[in-house]
Order: structure tokens, then C-alpha cells, then sequence
């Protein structure tokens, strides 16, 4: 039997029907506002998509997630992520990234070699004061790396500022020239 209202009713059934489905839709706003914000903060992050989330805004998270995503797959922030020594995110696989982590990636072992290698070199050096001649090959060899590091660090460094990763290096100011004319 289809439910019938007086007609003295229709008006607050209607108003509080009416009221329920806004609060409903004004608190899932909310909510999905706030599930949108974390999804696409995760996606800036490199972090999964929380799947749990259910409902009405489940594509708009996965839209969002993906926009915070493109963003931290970034080649600028690929290139980031490796000059700092940090691991590659399985997420971000574009050939542009990769390409960007790689460069990043040889930045920061050379220059980590370089600092080990000034390390070692100068032990080295502080035991032939001391009496250790027998060093002299290993401490021959290290000089020798260090100075292939040494040549080609500037030039991956160069690259990078080319290629828009690293801030362009001041040209330091020529001296004013004169004419004797």
C-alpha cells in the first residue's frame, strides 16, 4: 500500500526529507573534499591511493591521486630524489623521470666517491708520514680515480644545469676591457 501523507503533512515531511538529503550531501562534500585533499597529497608523495575509500567520490579520488602522482613524477623531482641518494619510486616509470633519476643517480655516487676517495687518500697519506711506504700503489691508484672523478663531475654538473636541474652557475663578471685605440 503506497504511503499517503494529510495535507497539512507534505510541507514538513518535505522540508524534513529536504534538510537530511543536504546535511547528507553538505557532510559527503566534506568528507569527499577531504578524501580528495589526501589522495592527491598522497599522489605528490609517491604513496598508494587508500583504497578503502567507498562511495560517491571513488573517481574523483583515483582523478586526484593520479594529478598528485603526475606531479611527483615530475623528471625535476626524479632528478630530486637521486642527487639526495634516495631510492627510485616504483610509481613513476616514464622515460623522462627515469631518464632524470639516472642523472641524479650518477651525480650523487660520483660525488659520494669523490668525498670517500679525499677521505681515504689523505689516511693514506698520514700513514706514509708515518713510516708505511708500501702504500704508495693503492694511494697512486686512488689519486688516479679521483682525478677521472675530478674531470668528469664538472661535466655531469654542466649537464644537469643544461638539462634544467640544477640552478645555472654565476658567470662571474668579466673584467672591463679598454680600448688603447
Amino acid at each position: 500500500m503506497p504511503f499517503k501523507l494529510s495535507s497539512a503533512k507534505p510541507t514538513i515531511a518535505v522540508i524534513a526529507t529536504t534538510t537530511v538529503l543536504i546535511c547528507g550531501c553538505a557532510t559527503q562534500t566534506h568528507d569527499c573534499n577531504a578524501a580528495l585533499v589526501s589522495a592527491q597529497a598522497a599522489g605528490r608523495a609517491g604513496q598508494m591511493l587508500d583504497t578503502h575509500q567507498e562511495g560517491a567520490c571513488s573517481a574523483q579520488l583515483e582523478q586526484a591521486w593520479q594529478s598528485g602522482l603526475n606531479q611527483y613524477c615530475e623528471p625535476q623531482n626524479g632528478f630530486d630524489l637521486a642527487y639526495r641518494g634516495e631510492t627510485q619510486p616504483e610509481l613513476c616509470n616514464q622515460n623522462a623521470f627515469v631518464n632524470a633519476y639516472r642523472h641524479g643517480q650518477v651525480l650523487f655516487e660520483l660525488q659520494t666517491e669523490q668525498a670517500d676517495l679525499e677521505q681515504r687518500v689523505a689516511e693514506l697519506e698520514q700513514q706514509m708520514d708515518s713510516g708505511a711506504s708500501d702504500l704508495q700503489t693503492e694511494l697512486t691508484r686512488l689519486r688516479n680515480r679521483l682525478i677521472t672523478i675530478q674531470r668528469d663531475l664538472p661535466e655531469w654538473l654542466t649537464l644537469a644545469r643544461l638539462e634544467g636541474f640544477l640552478i645555472p652557475q654565476a658567470v662571474p663578471d668579466q673584467p672591463a676591457t679598454t680600448d688603447s685605440n
